[in-house]
């Protein structure tokens, strides 16, 4: 009966645990990538100095953006794989399946 009450808990944990891992997965990749927008726009006045307008600098965040983006499309089979990879390294029973 003990066993069982355990395999349950751990179901139980599987979705706030996912959204916790994601949680946190989310806010590394946005606190990666505002770095690189930032160190981008910090190149560009660098190298331009006053010469950069305002519309050179939203295209340059815009693009990145979209090329960054990627990542948080695919959070979830991100956060699925980084949790599986955990469980395995460490021999958790995480499903009967």
């Amino acid at each position: 009966m003990q066993r069982k009450n355990l395999q349950d808990k751990i179901k139980e944990s599987i979705e706030p645990r996912f959204q916790l891992k994601k949680a946190e997965l989310t806010n590394d990749i946005v606190i990666n990538k505002l770095t690189v927008v930032t160190t981008s726009i910090s190149v560009v006045l660098d190298s331009l100095g006053s010469d950069v307008t305002k519309e050179q600098i939203e295209k340059i965040i815009s693009n990145s953006i979209k090329r960054n983006k990627v990542e948080l499309d695919e959070i979830d089979s991100l956060t699925k794989t980084t949790l599986a990879n955990l469980d395995k390294s460490r021999g958790s029973w995480t499903d009967e399946g």
